[in-house]
């Protein structure tokens, strides 16, 4: 698995990368194994690690041409939500009402969190009126399945919002924010926009469970499968139900009518639904869907029969899921199990080594954000004084530390002497 992102400080953090191949086949060695022990191997589509010419991927199966190569699923996913809204091969917008409002949703975190004043404003409305306030999210680039969270705090927030914009406007001075005040309150106030909020809350929170499956440490091929076929189910249900849109609609129009102003004409389309299905469907089509489905059908019929043998303790659940499958491993290896079934041990065996996602390097990155942008955001003030204070002594500080060493050095000599 591999991954690299840039930190806040513009420098590249890699977690393993092509550069450390060589490093990998040092360690298999090291290892008493060779190339034909690797089953698989897992990383995002990024042509460096999954191009078929000159990617990590080609180099990996020169080694070994039985190697399957698993796109990440979670990246997956990922791509198949911009390629719903996004086609950036025809640089074209499919959805133009779900491109526009999400950038209605950034604006409004840039416009309301790039200042504290502009903040605190919205916080004395939520207290005045009684409104608990959830955080506003910023629409991540790369990670889709998080503006769920920023969808829901906007709809949280919408009338807090609204108020917060006019008083802003009244008590700024600045023609330009004026400007800006009346632009976001014109679009947060549009049709589009509110219907927008209540079309793609109930889509973005099924697909945020689904991808945080994905990235669960102990996910597997078999329900990582099983786990994209129920989404998929669960929005074309949302799709083909028409009790579904309606009480979307007339949430939307609720809302809407609060302002006063008609609401627009009902146009019967479900292109957007249907443009992030089918993504789905195209980017889950990976050559190893088809025997993960075939092999869950045995294990399923396997794990059945298993059921049956002779009461003992320690029997497992009868999940499919990567914790199950090392109790069954356990539970066969005990009750001396494996030359009974060979078959069934040896599948078990292979599936429990086979990557779904490059979450597990990722996190990397999730730490290293704690530690060079959080951290230093939410310190203690007593920590902030001090280290402010040594910043901007630096040369009283540098002194100071000179003559602790020697002093320590000193100490340390002294005491050499006396034994």
């Amino acid at each position: 698995m591999a991954d690299e992102t840039t930190d806040v400080g513009h420098f590249e953090q890699l977690s393993i990368l092509r550069l450390f191949l060589t490093v990998f086949m040092m360690y298999l060695i090291l290892m008493g194994k060779d190339w034909h022990s690797v089953l698989s191997v897992c990383f995002d589509g990024a042509s460096t690690m999954a191009g078929k010419i000159g990617g990590v991927q080609t180099k990996c199966k020169e080694q070994n041409s039985d190697i399957k190569y698993i796109h990440c699923y979670a990246h997956c996913l990922n791509l198949a939500l911009v390629d719903s809204v996004c086609d950036k091969s025809k640089n074209s917008k499919r959805n133009k009402l779900v491109f526009n409002f999400f950038g209605t949703i950034q604006f409004t975190y840039n416009f309301i969190e790039s200042s504290a004043m502009r903040h605190a404003i919205l916080e004395k409305i939520s207290k005045d009126l009684g409104i608990k306030l959830l955080t506003l999210k910023s629409c991540s680039i790369t990670r889709w399945a998080c503006r769920a969270e920023a969808v829901k705090s906007v709809l949280n927030n919408y009338e807090v919002l609204l108020l917060a914009i006019e008083e802003i406007c009244e008590s700024s001075s600045v023609p330009e924010m004026c400007a800006k005040r009346m632009g976001l309150k014109y679009q947060l106030k549009s049709f589009d926009f509110i219907f927008g909020l209540y079309l793609l809350n109930p889509i973005l929170n099924i697909i945020l469970k689904t991808s945080s499956l994905l990235q669960s440490p102990n996910m597997d091929l078999v329900l990582a499968v099983n786990s994209v076929e129920s989404l998929k189910q669960n929005l074309m249900a949302m799709r083909n139900s028409d009790e579904e849109f309606i009480n979307i609609y007339q949430q939307s129009v609720e809302l809407y009518n609060k302002n006063r102003v008609p609401v627009p004409e009902v146009i019967n389309r479900k292109v957007s639904t249907h443009e992030l299905i089918s993504g789905i469907n195209s980017r889950f089509n990976q050559e190893i869907v088809q025997l993960v489905q075939a092999v869950a059908k045995i294990l399923e019929s396997e794990i059945k029969l298993l059921k049956y043998l002779p009461a003992t303790d320690g029997k497992p659940d009868t999940n499919t899921n990567n914790e199950s499958i090392h109790a069954w491993l356990d539970y066969m290896k005990i009750n001396n199990y494996i030359k009974s079934f060979i078959g069934f041990f040896t599948v078990l065996k292979l599936f429990s080594v086979i990557p779904v996602t490059s979450c597990s390097s990722e996190r990397v990155f999730s730490k290293l954000k704690i530690v060079k942008n959080k951290l230093r955001s939410t310190m203690q003030q007593d920590r902030l004084n001090s280290l402010s204070l040594m910043f901007t002594e630096s040369e009283l500080t540098s002194s100071e530390v000179k003559t602790e060493l020697n002093s320590e050095r000193y100490d340390d000599t002294l005491g050499g002497q006396s034994e």
